[in-house]
């Protein structure tokens, strides 16, 4: 990410959308608490520490940049409303398909969305 951010401010590219994810950071504490353990014990913290990592890297930047946070992945293809919590207000549920992820970071992208801010989105 530090390579990519240079880049980006040497090539006068301003924005970035990315997938981080829904327990990192502040949205740790608002994991269920067996999701919460698994991150903390497993070499899954590892990711984890990775996108706290690059989300920092583009906290210190001049770019403006979206951090999407989507808690569990899954592969259905049925179309769903996609809502973003923050402050987990509205708690997220615990699913999105990766395929309404791609729809709403499209629309981030298109509407230049959540400058700077990190979301959490599920599905309704």
């Amino acid at each position: 990410m530090e390579k990519i951010v240079t880049l980006s401010e040497k090539n006068r590219l301003r924005r970035i959308v990315f997938i981080s994810a829904w327990g990192v950071s502040e949205t740790k504490k608002n994991l269920p608490g067996w999701f919460r353990w698994l991150v903390n014990n497993s070499a899954l913290r590892y990711q984890y520490i990775d996108h706290e990592r690059q989300e920092e890297v583009l906290r210190n930047s001049t770019l403006d940049w979206t951090a999407v946070r989507p808690v569990f992945l899954t592969n259905a293809k049925n179309h769903k409303k996609v809502f973003v919590s923050e402050d987990n207000e509205p708690r997220p549920n615990l699913y999105i398909s990766r395929s309404n992820l791609a729809v709403f970071m499209l629309n981030v992208v298109e509407k230049n969305l959540y400058l700077c801010q990190a979301p959490v989105v599920s599905e309704r």
